[in-house]
């Protein structure tokens, strides 16, 4: 009986870590999805910006500049 409850306590600590392990993990993955996505959509809209500027300022030369 004793030995049978040691197993069981052993088993639910060992399940215990192992899932507290695997959601670290899984969050690390995650931000690790993320990140990269995040990274890359503020790049994208410095581009985008960036690109609409510069061909807001070629329309804008194009016109007679008033002083």
């Amino acid at each position: 009986m004793m030995i049978r409850l040691h197993m069981n306590i052993h088993c639910t600590t060992k399940c215990r870590i192992c899932t507290s392990t695997n959601r670290i993990f899984y969050v690390q993955l995650f931000m690790l999805l993320t990140y990269p996505l995040f990274y890359i959509s503020m790049f994208y809209i410095y581009i985008v910006q960036v690109l609409f500027l510069k061909h807001h300022q070629q329309s804008d030369t194009t016109t007679p500049a008033v002083a």
